[in-house]
């Protein structure tokens, strides 16, 4: 069996993502103000300290703005929010956006080719080993057990590129990933299993060989790219 962590929210974290997906999924209007502490408490049923923590945080993250006179105004989150809007962005309503889900593929792509070729250009020893240890593990794991050792491997292969923006932008990635691991397991089956592919990039990686290693990088999230990308032309059909 495989197990994971249980994941424990607070009642801030909630109302935060109560707000964001409302937000996102165009709820509250750009433009306009928030619904008052006191209302937005009194609707989720919790104390209004909550609802201040969860509208800092909505506005740290660029979705909403407090402005003397006028209350808490909805941003344009396209033009005033980073990356940690995308896992809010995936899941609307409670189904899969399509447009996301492609803009994620290519974002994805870019990351870990690139990463790849910057890993084993910057390649040092320390780094070097720990690619090692993760690609054992993913070798180790079973057939449909892959999954989440792939993850770490890129983890340390993002790690490794020495590349701080791309290892925050891997960061939200995985955020994205984590709530539907089991419908990407699905889509991914072929990238994830290409064993072949895995063992070609980190030896690349660890002999000092970039151009080799963008190249074998690129060749195997092209697989799960192709996939992604057949998903969400099927989510944006009517």
């Amino acid at each position: 069996m495989d197990l994971h962590p249980v994941s424990h929210i607070s009642v801030a974290d909630a109302v935060e993502r109560q707000l964001s997906a409302a937000i996102v999924a165009g709820t509250f209007a750009q433009g306009r103000a928030l619904p008052a502490e006191r209302q937005l408490a009194e609707t989720l049923g919790v104390n209004r300290g909550a609802v201040r923590e969860a509208i800092q945080r909505l506005a740290a993250a660029g979705l909403v703005q407090s402005r003397q006179g006028q209350g808490t105004i909805v941003l344009d989150y396209r033009r005033e929010s980073g990356l940690d809007l995308l896992p809010s962005l995936l899941l609307q309503q409670g189904s899969v956006h399509g447009p996301t889900v492609r803009a994620i593929a290519e974002l994805r792509a870019c990351i870990g080719v690139d990463a790849a070729r910057l890993a084993a250009l910057r390649r040092a020893e320390p780094q070097a080993q720990s690619l090692r240890a993760a690609l054992d593990a993913y070798l180790a794991a079973g057939q449909g057990q892959r999954q989440r050792p792939a993850l770490r491997l890129w983890e340390e292969v993002v790690e490794a590129s020495d590349n701080l923006a791309y290892r925050l932008a891997f960061n939200s990635l995985r955020r994205c990933y984590e709530p539907i691991l089991d419908l990407l397991g699905g889509l991914l089956t072929q990238e994830i299993e290409d064993q072949a592919g895995h063992v070609s990039m980190v030896e690349a990686i660890v002999a000092g060989q970039p151009q080799l290693a963008e190249q074998h990088a690129r060749a195997l999230l092209a697989q799960g790219s192709a996939a992604l990308q057949a998903m969400a032309e099927g989510l944006e059909q009517p």
